[in-house]
């Protein structure tokens, strides 16, 4: 039997823990988000009302798109917390998504030729 001062977990259990906790204890996000999924801050809203992490994410997308993996490296968090984040922004209508199924499915010659400038110019 163990010792009552003994831990059932080491430390590396913690980050995974703290995300749980995090997001309320919920394990799927109510809304489906791909890691391309680009999201965008709208509205305004008292961010000091907020949860923590919901303010940290308004702030960085404000005045800017990001991928949802972007969000995720940016906080440095898994992507399940992100989603389950984002779904609640969406439900209180503070982001707006835009999925990649809308947009083209190649890029402009334009884009291209910008690409291969860049790449010739490093």
């Amino acid at each position: 039997m163990a010792n009552a001062d003994e831990q059932w977990a080491d430390e590396s259990a913690a980050p995974l823990y703290d995300n749980y906790s995090r997001i309320g204890g919920r394990a799927r996000a109510r809304h489906s988000l791909s890691l391309d999924t680009q999201v965008r801050a709208v509205g305004s809203v008292d961010r000091a009302a907020l949860a923590v992490e919901h303010a940290q994410i308004l702030e960085l997308l404000a005045n800017r798109w990001l991928s949802v993996a972007e969000i995720a490296a940016h906080l440095r968090t898994t992507m399940n917390v992100i989603r389950v984040h984002l779904s609640d922004l969406l439900e209180e209508r503070l982001v707006a998504i835009s999925s990649s199924a809308g947009r083209r499915a190649r890029p402009s010659k334009e884009d291209l030729q910008k690409v291969i400038n860049h790449l010739r110019a490093m």
